[in-house]
């Protein structure tokens, strides 16, 4: 058997286990300030204070980050603000910036024509920095560990087409020679693989908003297929709202002498040292006197500020739960703040559901490796075994009205080897002698909002005066595998031929299946 690499890169938090050859799981640890860790956390800060200096040249900086070695990047960008959280000199106030997969993610930044030229190369040594303590942990040669070179990287669902490719050419570079991307709910979902047919609900609160999704398992003889049926995203209710949510509470009981305002920033990184890292207490920066605790938390969140959860959340959380026929589903956990029993029973009773015990008894930062570890070790035990990753959503397009609406599901797909074309109107509407580039973005997923699907591919159109339709012509062609769409998209907001239209060549793979070895 060959070893194999399972990393969660998820928005807060990077954690890594290797499979080895005789199936053991060994965690990828890394010393942090002289104290081994499990869970390193994926946030870059930063301090704005040195670009103030009359002398700063953000043209130096850019240069600087992209011939430096990853190693040594952190150290190198010290001189222009950059820190990880926890690297001395860093401060409560610092800046928390995007994660570079979101970043890569973004339509409008990848059509930015200041940040374009820089911007790829960029987040790749930011990426390759991140997950550089993976790679120095393999570098030591454990045992069991030789000749590693399949890995398996759990993603949100919403990481774009560029993102995809940078996490496959960094992986390229440090000699693996395959690389499987799963979304974070089917690697979730995969710890339930032996449970036999079944969906389930996955509330994930991990990144800015709440992202529910309903996995189906398929069970046949010897095969289990897994797909993501269908997608929700509910705005604003992700991470930074149950920090603020927890922020009122300490402050209504007069535990800190800051306001929630301005303790959010430095109660963010405790609870996740709390929560994320499994200790039994946290101290609050900021706040020297008061160490952050499961017990305070609990006391806290029961106090009189806190019983109008439930309804704000049931308002929110409830339509869309309704709209995925999820209600009562048996539920997987994602996210830190489900680390928290106030918030997890919260979140259970919202969905009616409950957790299946072999999720409950996994630490919650390890979920999603976990279930791809699971998986693994099913499948060596079954030899000739396989986990089918069928495409699962649809090409979609941004409506820019809060809205992705579906162009091509999933099971309308050309045939492995075949090819077929797509033409499709749009109404287009706006501001009334309104022009400029208008962004036509192309998006791959299960979720109706945008934000939850994978960009592939954004063209700029220009707009002028009396345009009413949007015309999109698709050529789509299979891989003889199916594991591979390539698409060649033309949008026009003229149909008589007087305006040429816009093209782009996009992609969308589609995870290999996961097989047992013979």
């Amino acid at each position: 058997m060959r070893p194999q690499l399972i990393v969660d890169f998820s928005d807060r938090t990077l954690f890594a286990v290797v499979v080895t050859a005789e199936g053991q799981v060994v965690p990828c640890s890394q010393e942090v300030r002289q104290v081994a860790t499990r869970y390193l956390s994926t946030e870059i800060l930063f301090d704005p204070r040195p670009t103030e200096d009359p002398d700063f040249l953000w043209e130096e900086a850019l240069e600087i980050l992209g011939r430096t070695d990853a190693r040594s990047l952190f150290q190198r960008a010290r001189r222009f603000g950059l820190r990880r959280p926890w690297d001395a000199g860093s401060f409560a106030d610092a800046l928390r910036l995007p994660s570079p997969l979101s970043v890569l993610s973004s339509p409008a930044a990848l059509v930015d024509p200041v940040v374009q030229p820089v911007l790829p190369g960029v987040a790749i040594v930011l990426l390759e920095a991140l997950l550089s303590p993976v790679f120095s942990f393999l570098a030591q040669g454990h045992p069991g560990m030789a000749g590693i070179a399949d890995a398996v990287v759990v993603i949100p669902a919403c990481t774009g087409r560029q993102a995809r490719l940078a996490l496959h050419r960094i992986f390229r570079r440090h000699g693996f020679r395959r690389l499987t991307l799963l979304p974070r709910e089917i690697a979730a979902s995969l710890m339930l693989l032996e449970e036999g047919p079944a969906e389930y609900l996955v509330w994930d609160v991990t990144g800015e908003d709440l992202q529910l999704h309903r996995v189906a398992i398929e069970s046949m003889e010897g095969v289990r297929r897994i797909r993501t049926v269908a997608a929700r995203t509910v705005r604003g209710l992700g991470w930074p709202c149950w920090v603020q949510r927890i922020a009122l509470a300490l402050a209504g009981q007069e535990r800190v002498s800051m306001s929630p305002g301005a303790l959010v920033p430095s109660l963010d990184r405790a609870l996740m040292g709390l929560l994320g890292v499994s200790h039994d207490s946290a101290e609050l920066p900021g706040s020297p006197s008061l160490r952050l605790s499961h017990g305070l938390l609990d006391e806290v969140l029961e106090s009189e500020r806190c019983p109008g959860l439930l309804p704000d959340l049931q308002a929110s959380a409830g339509p869309q739960l309704d709209a995925l026929g999820a209600h009562g589903l048996p539920t997987i956990l994602l996210g830190t703040a489900c680390g928290l029993r106030r918030f997890q029973d919260l979140f259970l009773s919202i969905a009616g559901g409950w957790q299946p015990p072999a999720v409950a008894q996994q630490p919650m930062p390890e979920r999603t490796t976990r279930g791809v570890v699971a998986a693994l070790l099913w499948l060596r035990s079954q030899p000739g075994s396989m986990v089918e990753l069928p495409p699962s959503g649809g090409l979609r397009l941004d409506t820019f009205h809060g809205e992705a609406c579906e162009i091509l599901p999933a099971e309308h797909l050309p045939a492995p080897g075949e090819e077929g074309y797509l033409r499709r109107c749009f109404h287009f509407a706006g501001e009334g002698g309104a022009t400029g580039p208008f962004l036509v973005h192309l998006l791959w997923g299960s979720d109706v909002a945008p934000e939850g699907n994978a960009n592939l591919g954004t063209v700029p159109l220009e707009v002028g005066p009396g345009r009413g339709a949007l015309w999109l012509t698709l050529h789509l062609r299979r891989s003889v595998s199916g594991r591979r769409l390539d698409v060649t998209a033309e949008a026009c907001l003229d149909d008589e031929g007087t305006q040429a239209p816009a093209r782009m060549f996009v992609a969308q793979d589609f995870p290999s299946p996961l097989r047992g070895e013979a």
